[in-house]
């Protein structure tokens, strides 16, 4: 006899792997920067060269220089550092999107400056930027525990596994990225589930020549848990008095060596990437603001609560459980530390939602295996159009699934259907003419009705095949 392999059905499989769990909570006043304001070169005008000297700056563009000049602006900087020309929403590319700054107190010019910015023919928008800030964190200490499993049913997933024997929900190629304060990544009962960038080692000859060293039971793939026990043996290099896993991420290590080895635009980011560093300048190392409380308490422990609540190590005999036993964490620091608020701000929260989407597959053109949720536990009020188009990119470049709730009707291309539940009825129809059936993938669209769940993804269709191949319903001959 035949048995089906026990597994999630095809239908409930997605809602793991759906990218971009944004928890955006927009309150009803908007906050919006007095000292920052933003602009996007339209997409036919290559992006600037800034060059910087002693007494500030320039671009290569006269007629921004002499704005800069007469409207005293202080400094401007790339919104999305590493974007690219393949991140882009439509004509808005954003790699063409910056941030001006202008001194304290002239808030009230901004208006004024994005009007004037708005005239030149090159600049496609001017917007305000919008403060985002972490979501509120009670004091109560068992706060970060208190997301329940039962309340998930995660009690009842879990035994679609054979876990006593030893298969695991969850898999190491999905990624569960904290783009918040930053993971205190040392914590036992994260350490074992955070990400590694393997792409960086394979790529690190000192460390292809030590490889069998770290990886202690020789199962080709190098943890946290692993890189901690070798750092153990070398010096402090970071000079806090431990001899542990972020000592790995210090020049002098072996683990550092300069390079992008997995071309993903981002240099030695063995863990995750830190988008704002002390005062926006990105490095390699996402751990909280150092002196703040981190990693028991205060507000700069928000993003590691979260790492905790989205994939802290179950099944270990301590701490937490969550829902995924064995996904990775993605630590993804977005707050600056060389603010004096109490509250850190979220500076740099779309830069890291890019850096997430494209940190493990840089190339949407190409296969990748891992599979990434993005969870952003912050907001504000306002929204801007470069905001949008940081979400749109992240969807459409580097793929999405996204559950629907329909109640009534609701019109989807064919081609971009995963799964819907029993209670949607549906009629496929043609649209436009049998050319553009044939020749343009289009052409098809299904007509749902009633109430129910629909999930749709935003790949092509060929690439979408590829990507839930592994999570088909599989027949075993035993």
């Amino acid at each position: 006899m035949k048995n089906i392999k026990k597994d999630i059905p095809l239908s409930l499989k997605p809602l793991i792997i759906l990218l971009g769990a944004l928890s955006f909570l927009f309150s009803a006043e908007a906050q919006v920067s007095n000292t920052t304001f933003l602009f996007c070169l339209k997409s036919d005008i290559q992006p600037l060269e800034i060059s910087r000297f002693e007494n500030g700056f320039s671009v290569d563009n006269n007629k921004l220089n002499s704005f800069f000049s007469r409207k005293g602006i202080i400094n401007i900087e790339k919104w999305i550092p590493h974007a690219n020309e393949n991140d882009h929403d439509g004509d808005i590319f954003l790699n063409r999107i910056y941030r001006l700054y202008i001194d304290e107190g002239r808030g009230s010019s901004i208006p004024v400056l994005i009007s004037e910015l708005s005239s030149f023919s090159f600049v496609k928008y001017a917007e305000n930027e919008y403060i985002r800030k972490p979501n509120y964190t009670p004091n109560d200490p068992g706060y970060s525990s208190q997301c329940s499993p039962e309340a998930v049913k995660a009690d009842l997933a879990w035994d679609y596994w054979d876990i006593e024997s030893g298969e695991m929900p969850g898999d190491e190629n999905i990624l569960l990225a904290s783009v918040d304060t930053g993971v205190d990544y040392t914590h036992p009962d994260l350490i074992e589930n955070i990400w590694i960038n393997q792409g960086e080692l394979l790529g690190n000859d000192i460390i292809i020549s030590i490889f069998e060293i770290i990886d202690t039971n020789a199962d080709s793939y190098i943890t946290g848990n692993e890189i901690d026990v070798f750092m153990q043996t070398q010096d402090d290099l970071n000079g806090d008095g431990y001899n542990n896993i972020r000592d790995a991420l210090v020049a002098g290590s072996p683990f550092i060596d300069n390079i992008d080895n997995d071309g993903n635009g981002y240099v030695d980011d063995l863990i995750g990437w830190d988008a704002s560093g002390i005062s926006g300048t990105a490095d390699n190392d996402p751990f909280p603001k150092e002196g703040s409380g981190v990693p028991n308490d205060g507000d700069w422990a928000h993003g590691t609560h979260v790492a905790g609540i989205l994939a802290a190590t179950t099944n270990n005999g301590i701490g937490m459980a969550s829902s995924m036993f064995n996904g990775k964490i993605l630590s993804v620091k977005c707050s600056r530390d060389g603010s004096d608020e109490d509250e850190p701000p979220i500076n740099d929260g779309y830069d890291g939602i890019t850096y997430a989407a494209k940190a493990a597959c840089p190339n949407p053109q190409e296969e990748c295996q891992t599979r990434t949720i993005i969870n952003c536990s912050w907001g504000g009020g306002g929204n801007n159009t470069f905001e949008q188009s940081v979400i749109n990119n992240a969807y459409n470049t580097y793929g999405a699934i996204i559950e629907i709730d329909v109640s009534g009707d609701y019109v989807v291309d064919t081609g971009h259907i995963v799964a819907f539940t029993s209670g949607l009825q549906y009629n496929v129809t043609s649209v436009g003419n049998m050319k553009s059936l044939f020749f343009s993938g289009e052409g098809l669209v299904c007509r749902f009705t009633g109430q129910g769940r629909l999930w749709v993804q935003t790949r092509q269709l060929p690439s979408l095949a590829w990507w839930v191949h592994p999570y088909r319903r599989v027949e075993s001959s035993n």
